[in-house]
Formats: C-alpha cells, structure tokens, sequence
C-alpha cells in the first residue's frame, strides 16, 4: 500500500546504501541522518509552497524573514528626457530625496523592469 502511495505522489521510494567501508560508528550516524532527511520532506507539493514568505499584508508588503520585507509598485513611464530643464531638476532632486530617505543601517534594493505590458493582460 504504500508503494501505491509513493508511485500516486510522483516520488519514488529510494532506499540508501550506506557504504561497507564506514565504521559501524560512522554507519549508525548516517542511519541517523538518513532517518531525520526521511521525517523532514521539505520538497514543496505545490507553487504556494515553494514561494518562500513569512506572511503578506493588506497593503502588499510581504513580509520575507524575521527583518526582511519586500513591496512590488507599478508607476507609469515619464520621458525625463522630454522634460523640461526645469522638470528634470525637480525629478532628480526628489529622486535623491527619496534615495537619502533611507540611512545607511537600512538595506534596499530597487529593480527596475523596463518594458512596455499590456495593462489588460497585467
């Protein structure tokens, strides 16, 4: 019967051969250890699972670990470049200002993803 389990999961049941030349102490430890990797089946079963947070709020912020946490934002495309000179110093000047929001104990990261989507399909 739980052969018949294993095939109907997708997860073949292999069983590991400890090598002959180990030292019975060295054979009892791997046992052991192949033991707890038994009891312990981290594989994820499903998307869900494999995506690995902690916890996702209201507000979008998804909390990643104890002291970690990530936010994804869409804004919509300006043309900087069509700008007058006037605007690009405003822009730049608040892009350093939000860039400075943050002192040096806080780590951030910003990826930019920099390619024309479909609102709709989005």
């Amino acid at each position: 019967m739980a052969d018949l389990f294993e095939k109907l999961r997708g997860k073949p049941k292999r069983k590991l051969k400890i090598p002959a030349y180990l030292s019975a102490e060295d054979k009892k430890k791997v046992a052991e250890i192949i033991k707890n990797a038994e009891k312990h089946d981290d594989v994820p079963h499903s998307t869900q699972d494999s995506i690995p947070f902690d916890r996702m709020f209201q507000d979008g912020i998804c909390r990643v670990g104890n002291d970690y946490y990530t936010k994804t934002i869409q804004f919509q495309d300006i043309n900087y470049q069509l700008a007058q000179q006037e605007d690009q110093t405003e822009i730049f000047e608040e892009w350093c200002s939000f860039l400075n929001f943050f002192d040096s104990s806080v780590n951030f990261e910003l990826s930019f993803m920099n390619m024309t989507t479909d609102a709709e399909k989005f």
